[in-house]
């Protein structure tokens, strides 16, 4: 009986990424029809790989050679998938989307046995589960789809780069792939895991017992350069789109409010199965199970709450991309954060209002002066016509702006999205800087900031003059 909401889990973790795919698609969606067909087809990839046996003893060894079958298992149904449902092959975020799905299935599967497992050891007193969802929600099925992602950025690159790189750049990826997947089941390994086992002095919590696994944090940390990865792969298959247009962008407040709502959801169901699963121990009689039983709900609270702040890095560095026609960005081994820039922390991507301003891109609109004093001294028309990337990848755009006497006389600014304080109107009209340019050459030195630039003015954009 309990198994049955872990079943329902290893659906939704599914259903979270498929409906993340199906936001971040804009430029030419997917049937949904189409994206679960994938689904049975990862779940089919998950028993292909189960059929084949290990013929190596070595620990090491076995797990190479466990990650390299269910890479392949992937990839052999991503094959069967696409010769058959060929035509719905027409831009590169189709290769990933589809192969990312596939993964999913296979981490469907993958989840409900791990979950079978998980209760039958508990029941038998040898196992912990507190925090077994947290871990395949995050960590199993979001790095499935990383590994085959990597995969599917082997044909992206095959099909679409204009370097028209040969066949063998697929199995190169794969076996990027391949690597990567290892390097992270070392990580898990209990062998090295052991390594990393240590107490804390914590006393009034019986410091003696208390043992938590601190492997975790390199785990995290290589987790975390993967989605860097992931996300990257994402942003240029998008850049590259047979489909592409700066009128359309994605929503990142959006994509990270249903991501958040949906772990949110998982991270509740996990709370109720733990309180069910230990209810009758917290009113019991015996002294030492009830300090037990507290030290295991502090303890699993600690790693729910690393797991929380994991899964919103990775939600808010997914809902961002930096949409730039045609531009392939190269893959880094990097975190998904930068320190500094005017917060401690800030996560890559363009944010809400930087993509905002896209869906005025390329066509007439006004610039409405936020202070009504020295610089602009009526609203004016303006034209966006490039969007430029300069240090760091701060996110500028390039415009006209008109002169209100002779239409057909204009100067260039660069206008940058505020992404402090107030950065819109009512969510529709983003508020910008506006920037001086002595020499349009400037914006082609990556090396320039916003200090570089005399500040102008203060502003909004709408899409028409009242």
């Amino acid at each position: 009986m309990i198994l049955i909401p872990y079943i329902l889990v290893s659906v939704l973790i599914a259903w979270i990424w498929i409906d993340y795919f199906r936001y971040i698609d804009i430029f030419e969606k997917e049937s949904l029809k189409y994206l679960l067909l994938a689904l049975l087809f990862g779940g089919a990839s998950a028993y292909l790989a189960l059929l084949v046996k290990s013929p190596i003893s070595s620990e090491l060894s076995f797990i190479f050679f466990r990650v390299s079958i269910e890479e392949l298992s992937k990839l052999i149904l991503f094959l069967g998938f696409f010769y058959l449902f060929k035509k719905e092959f027409n831009e590169p975020v189709d290769y990933i989307i589809f192969i990312c799905i596939v993964a999913l299935g296979f981490s469907a599967l993958e989840n409900y046995l791990m979950f079978q497992k998980g209760i039958s050891n508990y029941q038998n007193g040898d196992d912990s589960i507190e925090w077994l969802i947290s871990a395949r929600a995050i960590l199993g099925s979001v790095g499935h789809m990383v590994y085959a992602a990597i995969i599917g950025y082997g044909f992206v690159l095959y099909k679409y780069h204009p370097d028209k790189p040969k066949f063998t750049i697929i199995v190169k990826y794969f076996c990027y792939a391949v690597l990567c997947h290892f390097i992270y089941n070392i990580l898990t390994y209990n062998g090295f895991r052991e390594l990393f086992n240590y107490g804390l002095d914590l006393k009034f919590l019986h410091a003696d017992k208390f043992h938590t696994d601190w492997s975790m944090l390199f785990i995290f940390i290589y987790f975390l350069i993967t989605i860097s990865v992931f996300s990257t792969i994402l942003n240029n298959s998008l850049n590259n789109s047979t489909f592409f247009s700066y009128t359309k962008s994605v929503n990142p407040d959006k994509v990270l409010f249903r991501l958040l709502m949906y772990y949110g959801i998982l991270f509740l169901i996990q709370l109720i199965l733990y309180l069910y699963l230990n209810f009758d121990d917290f009113f019991i009689n015996n002294q030492e199970i009830l300090k037990e039983k507290q030290l295991e709900l502090f303890l699993t609270s600690f790693v729910v709450f690393i797991y929380t702040c994991l899964i919103v890095i990775v939600c808010v560095r997914l809902s961002r991309f930096k949409l730039i026609e045609n531009r392939w960005l190269k893959l880094k081994l990097e975190l998904p954060f930068l320190f500094g820039k005017g917060e401690f922390i800030s996560i890559k991507g363009d944010s809400y209002n930087e993509s905002l301003v896209c869906s005025f891109y390329q066509k007439e609109h006004w610039l409405y002066p936020i202070y009504y004093q020295n610089k602009f001294l009526r609203p004016l028309k303006i034209f966006i016509e490039k969007k430029v990337l300069l240090k760091d990848d701060e996110t500028f755009f390039l415009t006209k702006i008109f002169n209100h006497v002779r239409k057909d006389k204009f100067d260039y600014v660069l206008i940058k999205p505020k992404i402090k304080g107030e950065k819109n109107i009512k969510g529709e009209y983003p508020i910008v800087k506006v920037l001086k340019i002595d020499d349009l050459k400037d914006i082609e030195d990556v090396n320039k900031t916003e200090a570089d630039f005399k500040y102008f003015d203060i502003g909004y954009i709408k899409p028409k003059r009242n």
